[in-house]
Formats: structure tokens, C-alpha cells, sequence
């Protein structure tokens, strides 16, 4: 999609991933690779979780860090965060923020 933008006659990739059609195909694009980190980030949760029982049951010591990790109320936070980041309004605030920060770094290495 980017490599299409910049053949395009309007280079500003920022400018033209916001324009409806553009937005719509990022972030279909965008929902994806979010949903496969969240899948990773709560395989790995839930695996920490397991290993921190076994080590207490087997060895006697870490009940603490099991039992701040089994609280699964941490759990619905992520979740929450994760509705959030995939709605119109954070994602275009985020490319507009990105636009920003792409800028300054331009401006830095180029002086």
C-alpha cells in the first residue's frame, strides 16, 4: 500500500493513509498484526503463569510473583487497551503523532 502512495502523485504517505479508502485498507492491515501480538502476549501470560505454579509447587519459593501473575484482572485492562488501539480515532491520532515524530527525525539527521 505505502509503495503505491509513493508512486502516486501526492508523495505524503501520512496524508493518504488517512484519506478514507487508504485508512480503511491500513487498518484492516493494522487489526491483524494486532490481533496476532495479543494472541502471542496472552500465550506467554498465561505460560508465565504456569511456570510460576510449578516452580512454587516443586520448589517451595515465587508464590508471590504467582500470585500477582494469576491475577487475571490485569487481563481485563489489556483487553480493554486492545479495543481501544484498533478504534478510528486512537489509530489516526497514532499516524498523525507518527507523522510528527518521522518529521522531527528528518529534520535531525538532516542538519
Amino acid at each position: 500500500m505505502i509503495e503505491n502512495i509513493k508512486k502516486s502523485e501526492n508523495p505524503d504517505v501520512f496524508a493518504e493513509l488517512l484519506t478514507e479508502r487508504n485508512f480503511k485498507e491500513l487498518q484492516q492491515i493494522y487489526i491483524f498484526y494486532l490481533q496476532r501480538r495479543k494472541i502471542r502476549f496472552l500465550m506467554n501470560y498465561y505460560r508465565i503463569v504456569g511456570l510460576t505454579k510449578i516452580i512454587y509447587e516443586k520448589f517451595g519459593f515465587g508464590l508471590e510473583y504467582y500470585e500477582q501473575f494469576k491475577d487475571e484482572t490485569k487481563i481485563s485492562l489489556f483487553e480493554n487497551i486492545m479495543v481501544n488501539a484498533v478504534l478510528d480515532k486512537h489509530l489516526k491520532k497514532f499516524l498523525k503523532e507518527l507523522k510528527l515524530i518521522v518529521e522531527e527525525t528528518k529534520n535531525l539527521t538532516s542538519k
